[in-house]
């Protein structure tokens, strides 16, 4: 990776998806539209990056202030999304 940064890394390796998922797309459905299935894809990322900004910013402020006692409610409930995530897909 030579002169790049792992922002235009993530960029391409998205990119690279996108292009998968059209090809499968394309194959299993032939003349098949699949701008409009991408654009809800990202639109759904966006909201559960910006959902999951809101709800990591508001643990912080609402949790009581310290040294770390701030940051340990928002690692807890990280934790315990992860290890729920963790259990539904196994």
């Amino acid at each position: 990776m030579r002169g790049s940064s792992r922002a235009g890394y993530a960029a391409r390796a998205a990119e690279a998806f996108h292009a998968a998922y059209a090809r499968k797309h394309r194959w299993s459905e032939p003349g098949a539209a699949v701008e409009a299935v991408l654009a809800r894809a990202g639109a759904v990322t966006g909201c559960a990056m910006a959902a999951g900004s809101l709800l990591s910013g508001g643990l912080v402020a609402w949790a009581p202030a310290g040294d770390t006692r701030s940051l340990l409610l928002p690692v807890l409930a990280g934790l315990f999304v992860s290890t729920l995530f963790a259990v539904l897909v196994l």
